[in-house]
């Protein structure tokens, strides 16, 4: 987040002098946050996979084997559950407000 933000604020100042240099540093800025999350995500499951297929799939068994099935399925369950939680995180961020509508606004 401090990337980002840090981010956010050069892309700014770049937007006081010109729009195209405000591209430019959020395109920059956008793709840096982008590989990294990508990043970060493909290490988490590439661990995740190791740490599945050492419980579940014996030494001895075939790539294409019942087992590997399962550890795959696994890992996919986990994806899905993973993306779904982001993204109705960001969703419930934006759409619940921050009080009550009832609330006094004191």
């Amino acid at each position: 987040m401090r990337i980002a933000t840090k981010a956010n604020v050069r892309t700014t100042q770049a937007a006081k002098t010109s729009l195209a240099k405000a591209l430019q540093v959020s395109f920059t800025g956008g793709s840096v946050m982008g590989l990294g999350v990508a990043g970060l995500a493909v290490l988490g499951l590439g661990a995740l996979f190791i740490i599945l297929k050492a419980i579940f799939v014996p030494a001895d068994a075939s790539v294409n084997g019942p087992e590997m099935l399962k550890t795959i399925e696994i890992l996919t369950g986990f994806s899905l559950g993973a993306e779904s939680i982001a993204l109705f995180a960001r969703v419930g961020a934006v759409s619940i407000p921050r009080r009550p509508m009832w609330a006094p606004t004191s």
